[in-house]
């Protein structure tokens, strides 16, 4: 979009859309001379706000990708400060539009880590299961030797509970409060239960 917009491949229209976007419907579409204002003389500032984002985005998603990845907590501290410059440097129209929905993907990507890490922990429990014809009481220390650390949190593990019904594997979720685990699935959603986890049934079917 950027480049179109630089060699007047795209514009009015698409002016237009941003600007609902970012301002709400309007009856006062772009004209091209307007547009090609834009190009002169705003297209660059907005290209290189939209360049700096990214680039701490990017710095971002690579401290998630280390052997020892930073913290949750640090993640939303880093998205919050990138936020915090759009609104402070006027970073653009593209980085403004762009940057919620960035931080909406790496939650995302860590709710993912987390119910990875849960299915693990329920995958050896299965494999315990087979082995002796039924769930283990404990996850540990024969099925795994610890729990996985909950990637929601700064160093805690996922939070694992053994009832009747079977294990229910969980992380904190987000907000970083342990909830009591996700809500059974067919129950009413409790507000503010953000825990994220999964539920391995006790009875073999």
């Amino acid at each position: 979009t950027l480049a179109g917009l630089a060699d007047g491949t795209r514009g009015t229209s698409t002016l237009a859309a941003l600007r609902e976007l970012s301002l709400g419907p309007t009856e006062q579409p772009f004209d091209e001379p307007l547009s090609l204002l834009y190009r002169c003389f705003l297209l660059p500032a907005d290209i290189t706000g939209y360049r700096a984002v990214m680039q701490r985005y990017q710095a971002v998603i690579g401290s998630m990708t280390q052997p020892t990845p930073k913290p949750y907590p640090t993640i939303v501290q880093s998205a919050a400060e990138i936020k915090e410059q759009i609104k402070t440097r006027r970073a653009g129209a593209f980085a403004a539009l762009l940057a919620p929905a960035l931080s909406g993907v790496l939650e995302s990507q860590v709710k993912g880590e987390a119910l990875h890490a849960a299915a693990g922990v329920l995958v050896a429990a299965t494999r315990a299961r087979l082995t002796s014809g039924s769930l283990p009481t404990t996850l540990m220390p024969d099925t795994i030797p610890a729990l996985p650390r909950d990637p929601f949190t700064a160093d805690a593990p996922l939070a694992a509970t053994r009832s009747d019904t079977g294990w229910v594997v969980y992380s904190v979720g987000p907000d970083g409060e342990d909830d009591g685990g996700p809500q059974p699935e067919g129950t009413e959603a409790v507000e503010r239960n953000d825990d994220v986890g999964l539920t391995l049934a006790a009875a073999r079917d």
